[in-house]
């Protein structure tokens, strides 16, 4: 991830926070329009992520979830206040988009797969947070208020928003809730430490859910990071296609539209 040098004001974030940001050089790494996220350059180095209240709640739900089984990374305070505020200990290592990962595609795309098998392989007792029906709800609602993705509905094989929403009533029924997902299994969200995997960050969409959400993700970031899906049927071969319903990965195809 890019990370640009900023100078914050210790007066903008909480007491709690003020004596990790104090004489500490920081850096803007967001990704996203809906949180600020600052690198913290000091011990091992943290994360910051500042959103709307209530926002981070799940994300810090999972984050401790899976800093328990040693895969994601340490939550060290979570703040719910005019903001929401989230402290992580930095995970050990460098993502998935890095140079020395990405000029050897054929040995990354082997890794993720066999990563994200052995992750749906975990058992997930006592996991806080089940995502199937929300997932499919959310995608429902936002066909209703017409909100979509034109790139997503662009890229899918729906001609139109219509379609994809009879294909999603049609087969609802087909989304499952039998596997811990991480919900966004994107290579920016899988860190490496020398080729080793060290855990998963932006756990926001993490809980049990559907394979297929990590497979639809896994392969789109693949097809965008290299410019080309000529990885895929190595990716689902690695993984398992006999674990694969295209089916209901066509499913994922129309629900994400209305992500």
């Amino acid at each position: 991830m890019e990370r640009k040098h900023v100078q914050l004001e210790l007066g903008q974030f909480p007491d709690k926070l003020q004596k990790y940001l104090k004489q500490a050089k920081t850096y803007d790494s967001s990704s996203s329009p809906e949180a600020r996220t600052y690198f913290i350059k000091r011990d091992r180095g943290y994360f910051l992520k500042v959103a709307a209240t209530d926002s981070l709640k799940d994300e810090a739900t999972m984050d401790d979830y899976f800093y328990k089984k040693k895969i994601g990374p340490e939550v060290v305070e979570y703040l719910s206040l005019d903001q929401d505020y989230l402290l992580t200990r930095q995970v050990p290592g460098y993502d998935c988009v890095q140079a020395e990962y990405l000029d050897q595609p054929e040995r990354l795309v082997k890794l993720l797969a066999e990563n994200l098998a052995w992750l749906h392989q975990l058992d997930f007792q006592g996991c806080p947070i089940t995502r199937t029906s929300n997932y499919l709800e959310k995608a429902l609602d936002n066909f209703e208020k017409g909100h979509y993705d034109s790139n997503f509905l662009a890229e899918s094989s729906f001609s139109d928003i219509e379609s994809a929403h009879d294909y999603i009533l049609a087969h609802r029924d087909w989304l499952k809730a039998d596997i811990l997902i991480h919900g966004d299994f994107c290579q920016p969200n899988i860190i490496l430490d020398n080729w080793n995997f060290s855990g998963y960050i932006d756990l926001d969409c993490a809980g049990v859910g559907d394979r297929h959400v990590d497979i639809y993700w896994a392969l789109h970031s693949l097809k965008f990071n290299f410019k080309t899906d000529k990885y895929a049927s190595l990716f689902i071969d690695t993984y398992g296609r006999d674990k694969v319903d295209f089916k209901r990965l066509k499913l994922i195809d129309a629900i994400e539209i209305f992500g």
